[in-house]
């Protein structure tokens, strides 16, 4: 496939202390891709996430957990392109490690902050329709199904299953500059994302994104 441009916005609020961090993040991001002799598809990518983190030794260093709920909806940009798959999706509620390291560093009197965030889930809760429709397995029995899709919900809700690492891998690294400004050090810069997707099963899936975004953070508590 290849792959063109599209955008992503993540908005987040941090609070704690030095010791401990709390972040949470909404993100949203829209791309678009062809497959060749084929349609154009249109990719979106939503999610929310609680982290929270805690200093090493190394005062630098923070290492923690997250908890969030992702999904990825695949469909084609012209509506009845595939009768019989008009989207396919992706749904997931997911735990893991995280970690930031955090440095200040000084250029030509002026100081500049790095930091660099990763993640890796342990477990994933994963609903995915395992043929090309988006019926869930256990909508397709006798008595239950209905082409009306009354009940649909309920279904998909239980259709998902539990994997780790060998079946589920949501990967995110990030790397961000910023250079403070202001009395409160209000923050500005750039920020590099990497995320990395993978679903296996029956109908696998993966998803590489790579992002560079405008970096802006609002000190609300220092005076």
């Amino acid at each position: 496939a290849t792959q063109y441009l599209g955008f992503q916005t993540r908005t987040g609020y941090e609070f704690g202390t030095t010791s401990k961090l709390n972040r949470i993040e909404l993100s949203f991001a829209k791309n678009f891709q062809r497959e060749e002799g084929l349609a154009n598809f249109i990719n979106l990518n939503a999610g929310i996430r609680y982290t929270h983190l805690r200093a090493t030794k190394d005062t630098n260093f923070f290492l923690g957990g997250y908890v969030d709920y992702g999904n990825l909806l695949v469909f084609p940009d012209r509506i009845g392109e595939y009768g019989n798959n008009p989207i396919t999706y992706s749904f997931w509620l997911s735990t893991g490690i995280a970690t930031r390291w955090n440095k200040s560093i000084q250029v030509q009197q002026k100081k500049i902050n790095i930091s660099f965030d990763g993640s890796l889930p342990l477990l994933g809760y994963v609903i995915r329709p395992a043929y090309a429709h988006p019926y869930p397995d256990n909508y397709l029995v006798d008595g239950v199904f209905d082409f009306d899709r009354t009940n649909m919900g309920k279904y998909l809700i239980k259709s998902g299953d539990l994997r780790s690492l060998n079946q589920f891998v949501d990967a995110k690294l990030k790397t961000t500059i910023g250079v403070p400004f202001g009395k409160k050090a209000h923050e500005i810069g750039m920020s590099y994302n990497w995320e990395f997707l993978w679903i296996g099963g029956g109908q696998k899936i993966w998803d590489s994104q790579q992002q560079l975004s405008l970096h802006l953070k609002i000190n609300f508590n220092a005076k």
